[in-house]
Formats: C-alpha cells, sequence, structure tokens
C-alpha cells in the first residue's frame, strides 16, 4: 500500500514537472531584456566605426514599414494590422470561423489559431512589428503561460490577412 502511494506522488510530481516545463520554455526563441542589444535592430557589420574620413559610418536605415501602394509614415498602416489582428482574435474568441477564415490570406480555412483556441481560452493582442508585407502580432492567451505567440501576416490586395 506505501509503495503504492510513493508510485502515485512520483507520477504525479513528474507530471507537474513536465507541465511547468512545457509552459514556461521558449525554444530560445526569445531574448531577455538583459541581454546586449535586446530591443535594438541588429546593425550591420562595420556601422558606426571610423572611415577612411574618420568620421564613423552612418547604421543602414530598416526597411519602410509602409507597405506598397500606401502613403504615410507606416502608424496608420499599423493600426490597419491591429485592427485586422483584433477582429481575427475576437472571431477566435467568440468561435466565428467564418470569420476567422475570411480573414486569412487564403480564405480556405480559420488557420491554426482559431484550431487551437476556439471556444478554449481568450486571445489578446499585442504588439505588432512590420517588415515591408509582412508582419507579425503577439498573441497572449489569457490564463495561459504568459508567453506571447507571434501571429504572421502579409498585405495582400490593399490589406492586413492572417498568414496561416
Amino acid at each position: 500500500m506505501i509503495i503504492a502511494l510513493v508510485v502515485v506522488a512520483v507520477v504525479v510530481l513528474a507530471g507537474a514537472g513536465v507541465t511547468v516545463w512545457l509552459l514556461t520554455r521558449d525554444g530560445g526563441t526569445s531574448s531577455s531584456a538583459s541581454e546586449p542589444g535586446a530591443g535594438r535592430p541588429a546593425q550591420p557589420p562595420g556601422a558606426g566605426l571610423p572611415t577612411a574620413g574618420g568620421v564613423p559610418s552612418a547604421p543602414e536605415t530598416a526597411p519602410a514599414t509602409t507597405p506598397p501602394g500606401e502613403s504615410g509614415t507606416g502608424s496608420g498602416d499599423e493600426a490597419a494590422l491591429l485592427a485586422t489582428a483584433q477582429d481575427y482574435t475576437d472571431a477566435v474568441n467568440n468561435s466565428d470561423e467564418a470569420t476567422a477564415t475570411e480573414l486569412t490570406c487564403s480564405k480556405a480555412n480559420a488557420g491554426a489559431m482559431y484550431d487551437a483556441l476556439a471556444g478554449e481560452g481568450t486571445a489578446v493582442v499585442g504588439d505588432a512589428l512590420v517588415t515591408g508585407q509582412q508582419a507579425t502580432v503577439d498573441i497572449t492567451v489569457e490564463g495561459g503561460s504568459g508567453k506571447s505567440i507571434p501571429l504572421p501576416f502579409q498585405y495582400r490586395d490593399g490589406a492586413w490577412c492572417v498568414a496561416v
């Protein structure tokens, strides 16, 4: 009887340990804010070093965030992206498969996020990163591990769509 209780306790503790590990691992894809250069764009080799004239070279600028055919500084583009992300997460949160499908680029299915979360949790829109015609928006599931999941988007036919 005591041996059975010990075996059960070991199995429960091992399961809890695996669960904690799965919920807290990041797969090596995120960087800590304390790491050098974290949060700053990468500089090309030699950027900021003195040139032949003794003047430091200027770092290259990041590509424009405004998709082709649009004007402005990119802030309106990010607003449109975040609005699309919010519409998609609302569709996922409300189990609205038709709307989620319409917001995907393929228009063939509602996407992996819908399949995984519809009716199971509440997705919340976070920060966006726009690079030309592609972007990611961080999505966090309330009550989950607290880690954000980058949801990919593409700019097609004058609008943002979920690229999954």
